[in-house]
């Protein structure tokens, strides 16, 4: 029984694998990468900046620089989608270190158990000119966020995320544990929560074959998850 579900387990891993990687060509002629410079990081903090500023959750003087950064981002994994040299879109993902807890563990006050095995997805958004209604670049952004995090030994995330949010990972056959009480995080009542790929392939797929339906279990053109 468990050999059969260790086998299970592995290849729906692989299946999501390529939905991912399925999800990343969709998304041509952006490239996804991970930010490597500090040039490449600084663009990073000043979209998460500007949009945060757009939507009304900060004021200027609140970022005199024009980042948006924080201790967490000096061992994050920045994902950045690039057009040319224009920043499309950024997520972040947060490794576990033994003594420090993660973005979640630390704004909810929580204690996360086989940290091993997943990281911190947050700071995930899409610039102005890069939202349409098939949410094209954002499925790449959140398919490159899932093949860094499975290139970092993880299988799973944690994350702030809002009700709606919760509803699309469901949707898309993740499963969802509410780890806490919600509260008002970047301007919206969101939630403490551990995403585990259950059967994602099905539901991805099912998904990508309605093309009528597309945007369904895609996120909104815009998400902060924290």
């Amino acid at each position: 029984m468990i050999e059969h579900e260790a086998r299970q387990t592995s290849s729906g891993l692989a299946e999501t694998d390529a939905v991912a990687a399925q999800l990343i060509a969709r998304a041509a002629p952006l490239r996804f990468s991970v930010a490597q410079s500090p040039v490449e990081r600084e663009a990073v903090y000043r979209l998460r900046c500007s949009i945060v500023l757009e939507k009304g959750w900060a004021k200027p003087d609140d970022f005199p620089d024009g980042l948006e950064r924080d201790a967490y981002d000096d061992r994050a994994v920045q994902i950045v989608a690039w057009d040319d040299g224009a920043l499309a879109a950024t997520a972040r993902l947060v490794p576990p270190v033994s003594e420090y807890p993660l973005p979640t563990e630390e704004a909810f006050g929580l204690k996360i158990e086989s940290r091993r095995r997943l990281m911190d997805v947050g700071r995930t958004c899409v610039a102005p000119a890069y939202r349409d209604a098939r949410h094209r670049v954002l499925a790449g952004l959140l398919a490159r966020t899932w093949i860094e995090l499975r290139a970092g030994g993880c299988t799973e995330a944690c994350g702030i995320v809002a009700p709606t949010v919760m509803r699309m990972c469901r949707g898309m056959g993740f499963h969802v544990v509410i780890l806490g009480a919600s509260r008002l995080v970047w301007g919206e009542e969101r939630s403490p929560v551990l995403i585990r790929p259950v059967e994602p392939l099905h539901a991805l797929t099912r998904s990508l074959r309605r093309s009528r339906a597309e945007s369904a279990w895609l996120l909104p053109g815009y998400s902060t998850t924290g």
